[in-house]
């Protein structure tokens, strides 16, 4: 996420078109993400480790799910 944001924000201080960007969260990406390359393996431990990590952050961080949203 933070090299996401990063580029972001390099590209709209040099005032160029920012591309069109998803974040994907290991273990719980969507079918349009899974479905571009050839193969996927869907992997069970990364997607528990993703919710587990995400439940954390919720519940420990104040407007934490505002910024999980974004």
């Amino acid at each position: 996420r933070c090299a996401t944001e990063t580029v972001l924000q390099s590209r709209r201080e040099n005032e160029k078109e920012l591309p069109k960007a998803y974040l994907v969260h290991a273990g719980l990406e969507p079918l349009t993400f899974t479905n571009m390359p050839p193969c996927w393996e869907h992997r069970e431990d990364a997607a528990d480790i993703t919710e587990i990590v995400r439940r954390s952050f919720l519940t420990t961080q104040p407007g934490a799910l505002r910024y999980w949203l974004k």
